[in-house]
């Protein structure tokens, strides 16, 4: 008949032995009837008395004592100087003394020790009343806590105790809360709850630390306005800045969900100290001009997730802060790397079973100069068009287009660039597709027109080269992809744990044809190469964005390789390999154009290594890529990019995961990529480790090393761990690292996340520092969050 607790944040845990007498709760329970055995028992018209071994059933109530004595009358239960246990389904007392009123259902005793099964909680106390009608109890001279008895690490005490299981909320009057035995807080008036739901109410201190902030304390202040509005006020305090202000609001309705976030420093004494470092440093290099931001610093987000129609959905994004270091300096408090811009954007969508269009008004805040040092194009506004249509007899067709008004901020460092465009960019297609259970083949024609109408700032003393206006480039895209898939079983007896394989062969071959356009007149608005990989190879454009379309006479060659377990369907190992083979030179950058090689012969004639700047490869580089699963535990994932020019790997990565149990994982990862436009063999090389294993049941450890090889110097790093049990939980963190690659200096910061179950938390969540640095970890609370999502 006993219930277990529910379990612990690593295990499950029982804080009291009066846990194994709570009763099952049964909505069909007899109310009316009381059931009453013992050994003796005499009865009149008015009393009834029962003695030894006394078993009462009333309800979903039950009552061990040795002498009961009933009122027939009143219909009320009482016990004295005895050891009596009362257990329902929500509650367990045992005490000296006990009187309980039938009728209402309530129970009330002296010198008690109870367990609270609904909410995890034990104590004891010199009187208590339980009210099984309306969910509450009262206590007076009472402890409480949700850690097992006799390892209390927090106790709260109190003279009076008022718990509200209906509302989720327990109340304590002269309150003292103990740790580890020792008295740290003292409240005439504490409110605390009692359970997951939503309340009005203080929220735990969010407390951290960090080189240029000092210590800060936010202690926030949550508002319950209605089921679907809510509102937390955050006001706190820097040590090295000064008062911070913040609030946070949230509003849910049928068609959207909205986040509005603010916050402000009226004055920020570090930053007003750093600003005048800038400005002397500045003044040193010759700049009288350097123009100092305020010391008031602010920020504000507005993030807005609409379902207008069942096809039609939106979303409206607005951020901005004050000046460039803010995210930094106060944002920052859980993510990887300082964000480098702000997007803001608004977009409507609609999507139906072929085709899917979005109007869209983009713009962002550039936060990071030195990784964005020109304003991107803002779309203002975009408009998206994507159909796909299917016949029975494979035929495929559809279309996709654009029209685009991009606008920037144009500065005399960058007068070539246009301060507005037009664009218009369309592309229908159509092919089919044959396919069975070995092999497919599948042509496919497009034709791509992309239209430009250009607007330049005019410059005083500046006189630019004659530049047109107006733009337009037109081809057609013909591609045939076709594979095979070859079989055969094959057994292994250790490997990939041993069993029965089918082993695939799967050469594959794609023919791209796209006549050269000349397109080096074209701005480059929104544009960037594709980062090259195996799926690459199958690209019909190495750029995303349509400022640039490459050329292509081309046949790739591929060979793919599978082992697949028979009994499981897993995939233990898939090997692939590629290359390109050029029967006309790719020759399209997001630069000039590459002229041909006859161009290139006539342009350079009279040079002594016109050969050697002439030559063209005939082959891509090889593209390997390899996913395994050795075993259940192990799995690795390793790309690596090799150049038969330069006789060199250009790009090398690999994943490799240990993960024997969920909560368990090692992680090891290594970056390697030599940048062929540079002769000197620009190298970007890191290494990555990173796990969060759990020691026991209770403690787990964490950690993270991300370095670079090439440079000689630590990007980010953190250890920290993390303890859970019935009572009390903590996450534990110390970081140091770069911002961004660019950055000389590290900063470090520290995190602790506390939480007493049963009575609340402090400090930021870093469970987000958990999930975005390692691979393979799953979200968990520590515990409760007075603070639910709608």
């Amino acid at each position: 008949m006993a219930k277990a607790p529910p379990s612990g944040a690593f295990g499950a845990c029982r804080i009291s032995p009066l846990a194994e007498y709570v009763q099952p709760s049964n909505d069909k329970t007899d109310n009316d009837t009381i059931y009453l055995s013992g050994k003796y028992a005499d009865s009149s018209e008015d009393y009834a008395n029962i003695r030894e071994e006394i078993i009462a059933y009333y309800g979903n109530a039950r009552i061990d004592a040795d002498h009961l004595v009933l009122d027939r009358k009143k219909n009320i239960l009482k016990g004295n100087d005895q050891s009596i246990r009362y257990s329902s389904d929500s509650a367990v007392i045992e005490s000296d003394s006990f009187t309980s009123y039938l009728n209402n259902r309530e129970y009330e005793g002296e010198n008690v020790t109870y367990y609270m099964h609904q909410i995890e909680a034990q104590g004891k106390a010199r009187y208590a009343i339980n009210r099984q009608n309306d969910k509450t109890s009262d206590f007076e001279q009472v402890t409480y806590s949700t850690c097992p008895v006799g390892t209390e690490v927090w106790q709260l005490s109190s003279e009076e105790l008022h718990l509200d299981e209906e509302s989720g909320r327990g109340i304590a009057r002269h309150a003292k809360l103990s740790l580890f035995g020792v008295p740290v807080l003292y409240s005439p008036y504490f409110s605390f709850p009692i359970d997951d739901r939503r309340q009005s109410g203080f929220l735990f201190p969010m407390i951290s630390l960090d080189k240029d902030g000092g210590f800060s304390i936010r202690t926030p202040y949550y508002l319950n306005i209605a089921p679907n509005f809510d509102m937390t006020l955050i006001p706190g305090f820097y040590t090295k800045r000064g008062l911070i202000l913040g609030a946070e609001a949230r509003y849910l309705n049928e068609w959207q969900h909205s986040t509005l976030g603010l916050e402000v420093l009226p004055h920020d004494r570090a930053f007003r100290k750093y600003q005048g470092v800038e400005a002397n440093h500045a003044l040193s290099e010759g700049n009288p001009f350097y123009k100092k931001d305020s010391s008031t610093r602010w920020s504000v987000s507005f993030d807005q997730q609409l379902n207008l129609l069942p096809k039609l959905r939106g979303r409206i994004l607005f951020q901005q802060v004050s000046d460039d270091k803010y995210a930094e300096d106060i944002q920052d408090a859980v993510g990887l790397l300082t964000k480098t811009n702000l997007e803001r954007i608004a977009e409507l969508t609609y999507s139906d079973e072929n085709w899917q269009s979005t109007l869209r008004f983009q713009h962002f805040q550039i936060l990071d100069r030195d990784v964005i040092p020109n304003d991107p194009y803002a779309r203002m506004p975009q408009l998206l068009f994507n159909g796909n249509w299917i016949t029975e007899n494979g035929i495929f067709y559809g279309a996709y287009g654009e029209a685009v008004n991009f606008t920037t901020n144009v500065s005399r460092n960058a007068p070539d660039r246009p301060k507005s465009a037009i664009r218009l960019d369309l592309m229908p297609y159509i092919g089919f597709r044959i396919e069975n259970s070995w092999g497919f083949f599948e042509p496919k024609l497009a034709y791509r027109f992309t239209h430009y109408d250009l607007n330049y700032q005019s410059f005083a003393g500046y006189q630019r080269p004659n530049q047109i206006d107006s733009i337009h480039r037109s081809l057609p895209i013909f591609s045939i992809d076709t594979g095979v898939v070859l079989e055969r079983d094959t057994q292994f007896k250790s490997l990939f744990g041993g069993g029965n394989f089918v082993q695939t062969l799967e050469p594959r071959l794609f023919y791209l044809y796209v006549p050269y356009r000349n397109q080096s007149n074209i701005p480059i608005f929104d544009t960037g190469s594709v980062t090259p990989s195996f799926d690459s190879l199958f690209a019909t454009n190495q750029f995303t964005g349509a400022d640039r379309q490459s050329n292509a006479n081309q046949i790739t060659a591929a060979l793919t390789t599978r082992f697949i377990n028979e009994d499981t369907g897993v995939e233990h190992l898939r090997l692939s390999a590629g290359q390109i083979y050029y029967i006309d030179d790719p020759r399209i950058t997001t630069g000039k154009d590459l002229p041909s090689k006859g161009e290139c012969y006539r342009d350079n004639f009279n040079a002594i290594d016109v050969g050697e700047r002439c030559r063209r490869s005939r082959n891509s580089e090889w593209f390997v890529e390899s996913n395994v699963q050795l075993t259940q535990d192990f799995s690795g994932k390793v790309t690596w990019q090799w150049s038969p020019d330069s006789k060199k790997t250009t790009r090398l990565s690999y994943d490799l995961r240990y993960q024997p149990e969920e909560r368990k994982i090692i992680n090891i990862g290594q970056r390697y990529y030599r940048d062929p436009n540079y002769s000197n063999d620009y190298i970007t090389h890191q290494i990555d480790l990173t796990s969060y294993w759990e020691v026991s049941s209770n403690w787990a450890v964490v950690g993270r090393y991300n370095y670079s090889l090439e440079e000689n110097k630590l990007n980010d790093s953190f250890v920290g761990f993390e303890y859970s049990d019935c009572c009390v939980a903590t996450r534990v963190a110390a970081r140091y690292y770069r911002n961004n690659i660019y950055d000389k200096s590290k900063e470090w910061k520290a995190y602790l996340q506390f939480e007493l179950k049963g009575l609340g938390n402090f400090g930021p969540n870093t469970d987000t520092l958990w999930r975005e640095s390692i691979y393979g970890y799953q979200t968990h609370s520590l515990g409760r969050n007075p603070k639910q999502s709608f």
